[in-house]
């Protein structure tokens, strides 16, 4: 509401869901919605507890400009540094989500040409791209039925032709959770991104852009055998 004070009602519109019954998914439609009949070059996406680097938008669209078939490009992004205050228990928890984003990075900058997924942590997508998205599945982008609906998104678009990036040039921050169990807890989110995954997966069958994470998991579970 502040910055809509500093640059006026006509450039910047405050929303609020209403009547919501699908969560993040159905907030991100609504939005969508709002915005479909002025047809924007681009949309940004970004979650509620991020923090983005000032040149975030700069950056993705000179990306934009040099690879005209690039649906969405992601940022490279980071924990959020902790409290002075926190207890040796968060500081582990976030130690360990800490190394998981580096790697996340790295491979990030080994697969730079595809994106397996464009997470909602900062995404940046060409506005074309998703009103594809919106006549191809009757007026939906992000399902609703679907625990990762950033995951089933990108398999969307790979599958309609369009090329899924990252950048390292676009950085964000992301506060992690610092506590193992409960509501909003770390177990609690890797379950529904990793059951939600395996859930897509289930569901598309053996595809062009998911049968190397049919691969790799199957690999995972001759690898755990093995173990045993």
């Amino acid at each position: 509401r502040q910055m809509q004070k500093q640059y006026g009602e006509n450039k910047l519109r405050l929303m609020k869901t209403k009547r919501n019954k699908h969560k993040k998914a159905g907030a991100l439609n609504q939005g969508f919605e709002a915005t479909r009949s002025s047809q924007p070059d681009f949309i940004f996406g970004m979650d509620a507890d991020t923090i983005v680097e000032e040149r975030m938008v700069e950056e993705a669209l000179k990306q934009f400009n040099r690879e005209p078939n690039t649906a969405g490009i992601c940022s490279a992004y980071r924990t959020l540094p902790l409290k002075s205050d926190a207890t040796r228990w968060e500081r582990y928890l976030w130690r360990l989500q800490n190394i998981e984003f580096g790697l996340a990075n790295a491979w990030r900058v080994e697969n730079h040409r595809s994106a397996r997924v464009l997470p909602g942590v900062s995404v940046m997508f060409r506005g074309k791209a998703l009103r594809d998205i919106y006549k191809f599945n009757a007026g939906i982008v992000w399902a609703t039925d679907s625990l990762v609906e950033d995951y089933r998104l990108t398999l969307e678009l790979k599958d309609m032709g369009w090329d899924t990036k990252s950048s390292l040039r676009m950085i964000s921050w992301s506060d992690v959770p610092l506590k193992l169990s409960g509501k909003g807890g770390l177990f609690d989110q890797r379950q529904r991104w990793y059951s939600g995954t395996v859930d897509e997966l289930r569901r598309r069958g053996i595809k062009e852009n998911s049968r190397y994470e049919l691969f790799t998991i199957g690999l995972l579970g001759l690898n755990f055998m093995m173990r045993l």
